[in-house]
């Protein structure tokens, strides 16, 4: 006779569950070090990690589409950059989670202020740091909102 059905992403045992723990830590510290990286070469590179694009494709996406001009892709952009940044400290952090997004918006602050400061073909500006504090915010709603969804499965 066959029993119930089993959630295979679930640890069935005490060993297994410390197990599955251990992996689960190990997996979140990896994706935030590649996350640290990725955000340091984007934050840190010498130039606006857009320069490559050409200012005439700016012109005719913005003639083509008026409601997507430069500055509104740029702000979306800083908004999506600082999302995973939510979702990992919210999990990293579990009982802390509420820090996410203060210490997401020190993260943009220093970052805009090392640009502002130190990288000449750079420019800080306090509209990344309001849209990172926003992507930061998402990914702690999403991280909030699967807890919430996983306890009322429970």
């Amino acid at each position: 006779m066959k029993g119930p059905a089993r959630d295979e992403s679930a640890p069935s045992s005490a060993g297994s569950e410390s197990e599955w723990h251990v992996r689960r830590e190990a997996l979140l510290a990896a994706s935030a070090c590649i996350y640290a990286i990725v955000l340091a070469l984007i934050a840190f590179w010498p130039q606006h990690v857009d320069s490559a694009v050409p200012s005439r494709f700016w012109r005719m996406l913005e003639t083509t589409i008026p409601f997507i001009t430069y500055e509104r892709v740029e702000f979306g952009a800083n908004i999506l950059l600082f999302v995973p940044l939510g979702i990992l400290l919210a999990l990293l952090l579990p009982a802390r989670r509420w820090l996410a997004v203060p210490s997401a918006a020190l993260v943009s602050a220093v970052i805009e202020t090392v640009q502002g400061v130190f990288i000449s073909g750079r420019t800080a500006s306090i509209l990344d740091v309001v849209a990172n504090v926003i992507g930061a915010s998402i990914g702690l709603a999403i991280v909030a909102i699967a807890y919430r969804a996983r306890r009322r499965r429970a």
